[in-house]
């Protein structure tokens, strides 16, 4: 279960993998008798050492692993946690159970995960059943994306991948929401992000003659600007820095456009 896990498992999953086979079996006795094979990774999962993961590797069956597969999958989808549930994504992938797989990853507090902390595994996924725009029309069906925050982290996710225009329509949708919030950051943060997905776009590109691209990429880092240094007067913060620096980067790469056109 081990070889066959993402980045390892944590000694609690280990212990209630253990038990159906093993009843009684506790993962610190057995451990101490591994403990040369095994690696504690800074996360806190058991990961086995380089040579012996590549040896099980080659050495399993491949209908055996994905029985292993299949079992952790099930495992992980049983966990209340996301931060752990995630992992079921990989073993349905690892499985080529690519519907399951689609079904799980718009889950939205699993999408979160993904898109926050392991946003190439995303990338993966996404490919894997069927592209960006599948995931994007069933976020959608799903409603998923119908709130500011998820709109948020949906059209940062868009633009990543490369599919602008679709970026561009969430974003405008979350700026309209954003303008009437009690939060003054949340246009900000918006605005920093049409930003950005207009630096990707035409970057892509390489080229900027748009002057309404221009528009667009000024008018709204500028708009971030303006929030977070207000933002930033009346709250200094280490998180407040970071919104402000990023939004001052955008209008500066905004303002080396413009220069160059």
């Amino acid at each position: 279960a081990i070889a066959c896990s993402r980045v390892g498992l944590q000694a609690k999953e280990i212990n209630e993998l253990l038990q159906p086979d093993f009843p009684g079996a506790v993962w610190d006795e057995v451990s101490r008798r591994l403990a040369p094979l095994l690696v504690q990774a800074e996360t806190g999962a058991v990961q086995l050492k380089r040579l012996l993961q590549i040896c099980a590797e080659r050495k399993v069956p491949p209908e055996e692993r994905v029985q292993v597969h299949k079992r952790l999958a099930k495992f992980f989808w049983s966990q209340l946690d996301p931060r752990r549930r995630v992992e079921a994504c990989f073993h349905f992938f690892r499985t080529g159970n690519l519907a399951r797989l689609l079904d799980t990853l718009v889950e939205w507090p699993i999408f979160q995960v993904l898109e926050r902390d392991h946003r190439s595994a995303l990338l993966e996924y996404c490919r894997a059943v069927g592209g960006y725009a599948v995931v994007r029309r069933t976020l959608a069906k799903a409603g998923t994306a119908h709130r500011l925050p998820q709109r948020i982290v949906v059209g940062r996710f868009l633009s990543h991948v490369g599919e602008f225009a679709a970026a561009k329509e969430m974003l405008l949708e979350a700026k309209k929401e954003a303008a009437v919030s009690k939060d003054p950051t949340d246009l900000g943060q918006v605005c920093t992000l049409i930003a950005e997905n207009e630096i990707r776009y035409w970057d892509s590109l390489r080229n900027w003659s748009s002057p309404g691209a221009l528009k667009d990429l000024m008018d709204n880092s500028q708009t971030a600007v303006n929030i977070f240094e207000e933002q930033l007067r009346s709250c200094d913060r280490m998180s407040s820095r970071v919104d402000y620096a990023q939004a001052l980067s955008r209008w500066a790469n905004g303002c080396f456009k413009i220069s160059c056109v």
